[in-house]
């Protein structure tokens, strides 16, 4: 019987080490389209010497597909925030399928408060029932909320 007890105590504190402290992603739809959608998740640093995310997903919506040979970039320019690297090619592309692009790069801020990123984005999709794929260039913002953990 205390075996028992000692293997739901050690599975509770297993389960306690394991809990995400991180601040959690915030998501924005930035672009859309009758083809595809722009989502943008942003992390902000836990500190000023501490770094975050910007991740960027573009999703091929039913009917349309990404164009994987296609050109592919992302510039991104923070507002309040540095962003590295801040262009992103086919070889910084976390994946790259008909499905989608995901993209994510590293912020770091001097301040807590409101700040944005300015993308430009250009990649290829093709509506699926033609031969012809075009090249989107679209430009969009993204909100970024940093917040500086506590140090206690």
């Amino acid at each position: 019987m205390k075996s028992g007890v000692l293997l739901r105590v050690s599975l509770g504190a297993l389960l306690i080490g394991c809990v995400d402290t991180t601040a959690p992603k915030e998501s924005h739809l930035v672009d859309e389209h009758e083809g595809f959608r722009v989502v943008a998740r942003s992390q902000s640093p836990d500190s000023p010497s501490s770094s975050g995310t910007i991740d960027v997903q573009v999703e091929a919506i039913a009917g349309w597909h990404i164009a994987p040979e296609a050109p592919l970039r992302l510039d991104l320019e923070g507002d309040g925030i540095e962003l590295a690297p801040a262009q992103l090619r086919r070889e910084h592309a976390r994946s790259i399928s008909e499905e989608g692009i995901d993209f994510a790069t590293q912020l770091s801020a001097e301040r807590a408060g409101a700040a944005s990123a300015r993308g430009k984005l250009k990649f290829g999709i093709c509506r699926e029932l033609e031969d012809k794929c075009i090249i989107m260039r679209r430009e969009f913002e993204i909100p970024v909320e940093i917040t500086f953990a506590s140090v206690q």
